[in-house]
């Protein structure tokens, strides 16, 4: 799919669900759009799932930020992003049951694929369960928002689907996260292939334990990485895993700095 791509037909449409766009699981998903395929409001990027490997396309800040939340989850197992909602019959049901005009692509009569922005998988207890994210811009959802009236038609469409499935649906915007949290994250945010690295995992492990010691509590990150002995970008990366991976309660609510102290979360015994 192309953004250049105009005159969209039923064929068009059918072709690309049966080369499996907004479909699959794991490192075999494909989102319905990537990032070259849709010109974004916000900032468009890129991120390499740290699970799977698997690359995700995003369209705005809002976004990476719900993402990063949600990756850094412990139950989470998959996050699955532009999720197409099929069967395509299904979503035009919906809009005549509720009297709303099914989105077309522009131009055409030809209905579009409705999409959801985040569907993230979890497990808890060897229960398996799913909710989904619809990430909007609070600029987006304004009383005074440019078109607030389709926005808001769209995501009833978007919510009843999920609602038929009994899967969580929830409209969530920049409002529902900390701006330093979600910095810290993306800072601290380890390489993919440190993320299953026995070397690098046992090296986070000692680090993470150091930190949480007498003798490293309320040390400096600075100070932390120098006593790992192993050059600071091997050793910021070390403990970004250590982060990452829930070894080391770093309170990421904390601005983080180089000579700063740095500030655990206490963790329940």
């Amino acid at each position: 799919m192309s953004r250049k791509r105009l005159n969209v037909t039923d064929a068009d449409v059918e072709r690309w669900i049966r080369q499996g766009f907004g479909q699959g699981e794991g490192g075999e998903y494909l989102p319905w759009a990537k990032v070259r395929d849709v010109p974004s409001i916000g900032r468009s990027s890129r991120l390499a799932c740290l699970r799977s490997g698997r690359t995700h396309h995003f369209y705005s800040d809002v976004e990476v930020g719900h993402f990063l939340l949600a990756d850094f989850r412990i139950n989470v197992q998959e996050i699955r992003e532009q999720v197409a909602l099929l069967p395509r019959e299904e979503t035009i049901e919906i809009a005549d049951d509720l009297g709303i005009p099914h989105p077309r692509f522009p131009g055409t009569t030809t209905p579009t694929v409705l999409t959801s922005d985040l569907l993230v998988s979890t497990t808890s207890n060897g229960a398996q369960s799913e909710f989904v994210l619809s990430v909007k811009r609070l600029s987006a959802i304004h009383p005074d928002a440019k078109g607030l009236r389709r926005t808001l038609q769209k995501l009833t469409l978007e919510r009843t689907y999920w609602q038929r499935r009994k899967v969580p649906w929830y409209l969530v915007t920049e409002a529902q996260y900390d701006p330093i949290v979600i910095r810290n994250l993306g800072l601290l945010r380890p390489a993919r292939q440190h993320w299953t690295s026995e070397e690098r995992c046992l090296a986070a492990r000692d680090l993470a334990a150091w930190a949480m010691s007498p003798t490293g509590r309320r040390r400096t990150l600075r100070q932390c990485l120098s006593h790992a002995e192993q050059g600071d970008d091997l050793a910021y990366q070390d403990f970004g895993l250590a982060v990452w991976k829930h070894w080391l309660p770093l309170n990421l609510s904390v601005p983080l700095r180089w000579d700063a102290p740095l500030i655990l979360r206490e963790v329940p015994r």
